[in-house]
């Protein structure tokens, strides 16, 4: 899933994303990331770097100007 931000910080409800399949956030890696070395001191490969939990939802905090490509391994038994 590669997400870009052209503009100011992005916080993006996991649920308004359509990806086709349940996915697991927890399962999601970072595999690529612009923002790294931009003074963030987290480690921007880590996927809590970018997903903050909010009571039952879960979003993605992806920072102003930054793309971030992320992989999971879709789940058979769990696909719509």
């Amino acid at each position: 899933v590669l997400i870009a931000n052209f503009g100011a910080e992005l916080n993006l409800p996991l649920a308004k994303l359509n990806l086709d399949c349940d996915v697991n956030v927890d399962q999601w890696t970072v595999l690529l990331s612009t923002a790294e070395g931009e003074g963030d001191a987290r480690d921007t490969r880590d996927t809590g770097a970018y997903v903050h939990q909010h009571e039952s939802d879960a979003a993605l905090r992806i920072p102003a100007r930054t793309a971030v490509l992320f992989g999971f391994e879709d789940d058979p038994a769990q696909s719509r």
